[in-house]
């Protein structure tokens, strides 16, 4: 963890309240929930800083919203708000401080799959 205050790279919680949502199955589809996030999020980061430096608003923001809400449902509130900057910035036609969260959205990402790998498997 970092000196930065503010929420955590990881929140459980909204993992442990997916996983009891899902029933008996729950802790395999979480797991394979991660997985595609695993394989998706450096597509979208990818995605989103392509757009940002080809001026094109519309592909970033659509690469943030995803990112964002992918987040969102995997406990990453860092992350989430890195996107959710992104996103709002793009969509303003901000592309330079979208630019800016962009970057932070990697390395939150970064930090996110890290925790995301040494968290308890979650029930």
């Amino acid at each position: 963890m970092t000196a930065e205050t503010g929420p955590p790279v990881l929140d459980p919680e909204p993992l442990r309240r997916l996983t009891q949502s899902l029933g008996a199955d729950g802790p395999e589809l979480v797991a394979e929930l991660l997985e595609v996030f695993a394989q998706d999020a450096p597509r979208l980061l990818t995605e989103l800083h392509a757009g940002l430096a080809a001026g094109d608003a519309a592909t970033a923001g659509r690469a943030a919203h995803t990112l964002k809400g992918n987040a969102a449902t995997l406990g990453l509130p860092r992350l989430e708000a890195a996107c959710r900057a992104a996103e709002t910035h793009a969509g303003a036609g901000d592309l330079d401080t979208a630019a800016a969260a962009a970057a932070r959205a990697a390395r939150e990402h970064a930090a996110a799959a890290a925790a995301l790998v040494e968290r308890a498997p979650p029930g």
